[in-house]
């Protein structure tokens, strides 16, 4: 099962993460020293600046040991 999380920036500044959760194929599992099939998380981050214009576009695989999300509620 995944799930995914997009996290808006709260001052709006242009950033976003899109966050998924999946699980380690051999490929990943030998290059983060993880059991196959362990959980992952896929992030894909971005930013743009104050005229719209992509500034930064970047993609990470995380261990799922590692991976922790703190999020201010209105």
């Amino acid at each position: 099962m995944a799930f995914s999380v997009c996290l808006a920036s709260l001052t709006d500044n242009g950033l976003f993460d899109a966050i998924s959760q999946g699980s380690a194929d051999p490929t990943i599992a030998e290059f983060l020293q993880l059991p196959l099939n362990a959980p992952i998380a896929h992030v894909h981050r971005s930013a743009v600046d104050q005229n719209g214009t992509i500034v930064f576009i970047g993609d990470g695989i995380y261990r799922g040991d590692v991976v922790r999300l703190d999020i201010k509620l209105k």
